[in-house]
């Protein structure tokens, strides 16, 4: 008994490896959840800055969203998979208009997703993803006068709904556009190869 259990395991296993469809993509995003954060962070300082010390902040800069995935199809119309995307911020702290400060966050976010596909043609293939997970942030500050440095990590939970994604290219390759919410960003492109 415990070598037919072991035998259909294999078997399986086999099956998972090298009969099924294996995805692996990079792409990009604009106006990713990470951006607002970063976006109302800034605000947020700016406000409570000018109130309690004078400080506001300038040159910021927002370097991101990019991302790698592997999904797995089990099914024709879906897909499972995970995803690593990274993004980076930055601005300096200014006071009686003199820069009297850096500060630097990376964001770090590790999802699971699920594809479900509307349509799928040879060389064109509509479909919608989910996806939920954990960003990382992690936050330097710098004063400039001592050159005093500072590091806080905090960690949040993230999400991409992305109703409408479009998928076009050969059968082992090609790019994809998407529109959606979340980690990913409101606009999201990148491209694939399938093994």
């Amino acid at each position: 008994m415990k070598r037919l259990v072991l035998l259909i395991s294999a078997v399986g296993l086999l099956n998972f490896s090298y009969g099924q469809n294996h995805q692996i993509s990079a792409g990009a995003g604009l106006l990713s959840t990470n951006a607002a954060f970063s976006i109302l962070s800034k605000i947020g300082q700016n406000l409570s800055g000018s109130v309690f010390n004078g400080t506001t902040t300038t040159n910021g800069k927002f370097f991101g969203e990019f991302r790698g995935t592997y999904a797995y199809s089990p099914l024709k119309w879906l897909a499972i998979g995970t995803t690593f995307s990274y993004a980076n911020a930055s601005h300096d702290h200014v006071k009686n208009k003199v820069i009297v400060g850096h500060q630097t966050v990376n964001y770090y976010t590790f999802g699971a997703e699920t594809s479900f596909y509307y349509m799928r043609k040879d060389h064109v293939r509509l479909y919608g993803l989910l996806g939920a997970g954990v960003t990382m942030m992690n936050q330097e500050d710098r004063v400039k006068s001592t050159n005093y440095t500072e590091n806080r990590n905090y960690n949040y939970f993230n999400l991409q709904i992305s109703p409408i994604g479009i998928e076009a290219g050969a059968e082992n390759f090609g790019g994809f556009f998407e529109l959606g919410f979340g980690y990913r960003g409101l606009l999201s492109i990148g491209a694939f190869v399938r093994l």
